[in-house]
């Protein structure tokens, strides 16, 4: 008995979902994966306007404003 990689034969994998309930739970992941991405960005955001507003403020107390 020779063994698939010896005669050249190919294996396919199936990467896609075979339950209904691995479509669902994929989903979901998904969705939840978008939700922390926009979560994030918008963390990203106001981290920035506050660095943004620091800067603003050391520049007026340099400039004596």
């Amino acid at each position: 008995m020779e063994c698939a990689e010896q005669t050249g034969a190919r294996t396919e994998v199936e990467l896609g979902p075979g339950t209904v309930y691995e479509v669902v739970t994929r989903n979901m992941v998904n969705s939840l994966s978008d939700d922390v991405r926009e979560i994030r960005n918008r963390i990203n955001g106001l981290f920035w306007l506050l660095a943004g507003t620091v800067a603003v403020d050391l520049v007026m107390k340099a400039l004596s404003l």
